[in-house]
């Protein structure tokens, strides 16, 4: 029971101005889709996968949740680059430092260094070859650069000498990591070279029996001082996995056949797969391999006899999969580009292939400055752009549309798929009535301030039993902007909406909506009842009233 002594009495009006939060700040917030009044499932947005469209919430935290399949991207920065580059990378000026310092840009006939500074800028004096076209940059052990070139591989030492080692003929592909590089030659042949004191040194080559499409070279276990195995994809449908040891150096040990050919192997350190959230995770070498048509496989790879195993596939699209190394929290993931680019990654002891929620990638590589501690660096079309994905874990990212009253019914228009909402809630105020009392209420409180405040926070006034706001609202699915959006007053409340046409107007649609004016919940009761009939206008982006059927009512 509570009990008080003001002597106020029960319709007067007290003033006051919301503040801030003084000793409580939010943490963190786990989103809510409760309750959901109406949902449907549709590609509205023509993107090949249909999206999740649900009117949530009530009064003035309702909102329209689109839900997408996929990682929300967050992008940093994007800009136009002088023509079509083929591919990026990002070097470290040590290879004990966390930044990046350069972004290397790859096209037909030139290489651009940019330096990543407070301003990324275009340098000239970091030893690189700018007039030839680059397949592959790496940092080596001893903080040199290579280079590999069709025609060869410069070694940049830290005094910007260069050694080149021309190949005898065409490079068609090349994978490195820290200490070691691989080749493929148009000939079918691997030459294989190791850095040897402050020298490369080629090691080993052979010729293949088939034209070789790809290949990668495993990381550098812990404790040892180079890799053991080099992965070949060939063109007769198959990936081999080869030895580095000294005693068999680019002798076959294992072979699997694949239903397409490889165009993209990526052979990482990753947690094994598992379906709980145990983060404690044994590292294990898988070999993503990406075909041309659109298949990823991911092969476990066994560290000690380099035996092919437990091989899991999954479509990602129409064209041919692209794989690139990044990141996800210090570990290692994959970037696989189709027509549309996914990340691979294990998170909180859980294996990940979600795709991400941005424009087709050409080409990608991690990033990480100051400004973005863990970011990607991607080609697409003739940009650059650098993002981020902040929420792993999560299979849907969601676009939250702010609603004006409690959602109640939603349609879409067949030709143009712009959502219709109809929204309407009781003991409530019209905007009209609302926007007057707000500018009453912040003249009286001497506070102008009162009326940005939001209503998701402070509320709205009470209007009473029997008292209802209502409106329609269309939205264009593409942009998610309103197009239009009518308030109803006179105490009329919007409940059910239908999109249709009539047999005497074939082929044109028209929006029907049924109200109730002076509506009361119990007992259930109301003055007038209408079928309200709007006609499309402007190719289906506004509404326009046309007729109104009125059914009368005694209230009893």
């Amino acid at each position: 029971m509570v009990t008080t002594y003001s002597t106020m009495g029960m319709n007067q009006n007290v003033y006051f101005n919301p503040r801030k939060l003084k000793y409580l700040a939010l943490c963190d917030e786990m989103p809510s889709l409760s309750c959901i009044t109406d949902l449907m499932v549709e590609d509205l947005t023509n993107d090949g996968t249909p999206q999740i469209y649900a009117l949530c919430g009530r009064s003035t935290r309702s909102s329209l949740r689109i839900l997408k399949p996929g990682l929300t991207v967050t992008e940093m920065a994007c800009s136009s680059l002088p023509g079509k580059p083929l591919a990026i990378w990002t070097l470290k000026g040590d290879i004990i430092d966390t930044y990046d310092k350069y972004v290397i840009v790859s096209f037909q006939n030139a290489t651009l260094v940019l330096s990543i500074e407070e301003k990324v800028r275009e340098v000239h004096t970091t030893g690189f070859d700018l007039k030839k076209p680059s397949l592959h940059v790496n940092i080596l052990a001893d903080n040199t650069f290579i280079q590999v070139l069709p025609n060869g591989i410069i070694h940049i030492k830290a005094d910007k000498k260069r050694a080149f080692y021309q190949t005898s003929s065409k490079i068609f592909a090349v994978t490195s990591n820290h200490r070691q590089i691989a080749t493929a030659l148009q000939d079918k042949e691997i030459i294989y070279f190791e850095l040897q004191g402050d020298k490369l040194e080629q090691i080993e080559k052979k010729v293949l029996d088939s034209e070789i499409t790809s290949l990668d070279i495993g990381p550098i276990p812990e404790g040892r001082n180079k890799s053991k195995f080099l992965a070949v994809g060939c063109s007769d449908n198959s990936i081999r996995i080869l030895s580095l040891e000294i005693d068999q150096c680019l002798s076959k040990i294992s072979i699997q056949m694949l239903p397409a050919p490889p165009e993209s192997l990526l052979m990482i350190e990753m947690g094994g797969l598992s379906t709980s959230n145990n983060s404690s995770e044994n590292i294990n070498l898988f070999l993503f391999v990406g075909l041309n048509n659109g298949v990823l496989m991911k092969t476990s790879v066994d560290p000690i006899t380099g035996s092919l195993s437990d091989t899991r596939t999954k479509y990602l699209g129409t064209r041919t999969v692209s794989l690139f190394k990044t990141s996800v929290q210090g570990k290692s993931a994959v970037i696989a580009s189709s027509s549309k680019p996914w990340l691979c990654y294990n998170f909180m002891g859980k294996y990940y292939c979600t795709n991400l929620n941005t424009e087709p990638v050409d080409y990608a590589s991690n990033f990480c400055s100051e400004q973005c501690l863990e970011g990607m660096v991607a080609i697409s079309e003739n940009s650059l752009r650098i993002f981020s994905v902040e929420r792993y874990g999560e299979i849907f990212n969601q676009t939250v549309i702010p609603l004006r009253y409690t959602p109640r019914k939603m349609v879409i228009h067949p030709d143009t798929n712009n959502i219709i909402i109809i929204e309407s809630d009781q003991n409530v105020y019209s905007k009209r009535e609302k926007d007057n009392i707000k500018l009453e209420i912040a003249e009286k409180s001497n506070d102008e301030e009162y009326i940005k405040l939001k209503e998701d926070q402070v509320g709205v006034p009470y209007a009473g039993e029997g008292r209802w706001a209502s409106c329609i609202r269309m939205l264009d699915p593409y942009e998610n902007k309103i197009l239009d959006l009518i308030e109803f007053e006179d105490n009329e409340a919007a409940l059910s909406a239908y999109v249709m046409s009539f047999s005497t107007t074939p082929g044109e649609m028209f929006l029907i909506v049924g109200t109730a004016k002076d509506m009361k919940l119990h007992p259930r009761s109301f003055s007038q009842a209408s079928i309200i009939v709007f006609a499309f206008k402007e190719q289906g982006k506004k509404v326009e009233f046309m007729h109104r059927v009125l059914y009368y009512i005694k209230i009893f």
